[in-house]
């Protein structure tokens, strides 16, 4: 979110949820979708190099994650927090094939550190909760 009073940067986000709204500086995004799905994206096919990164806070989802590459609700990729702790790197491309997956321990509403970069043709992941140490 840029500095300042003005609202017109929400403009580059393009919803594909139930709702999609901007919060405050502590959370300034919020998603919700009910079943499937849910998207929030902005970007340009061409972008090739780039890192995305996002704290999220999952409350009462059997889902969440972080997304690059997206290309609609059935092409990109994922790095997302499933139910039975499990961390997985997702490809969707009309069909979800897991790329990798870890066990990683989470919880509702405990902050989630995920981070996506693309290098070309390559894809790295990583993550963390909140807390002491680094990635």
């Amino acid at each position: 979110k840029p500095d300042g009073e003005h609202t017109f940067w929400q403009k580059a986000w393009v919803p594909a949820a139930d709702r999609f709204w901007f919060g405050d500086a502590a959370w300034p995004y919020h998603l919700a979708q009910d079943g499937g799905v849910g998207l929030a994206s902005q970007g340009a096919r061409e972008w090739s190099y780039y890192k995305a990164s996002v704290a999220v806070k999952p409350h009462l989802a059997q889902s969440a994650g972080l997304a690059c590459c997206v290309q609609g609700l059935k092409r990109y990729y994922a790095l997302v927090l499933e139910c039975g702790n499990k961390l997985r790197l997702i490809k969707e491309r009309y069909g979800r094939k897991v790329l990798a997956e870890a066990k990683f321990k989470w919880a509702f509403d405990q902050k989630v550190h995920l981070v996506l970069e693309t290098r070309g043709g390559a894809l790295s992941a990583r993550s963390r909760t909140s807390g002491p140490g680094g990635w």
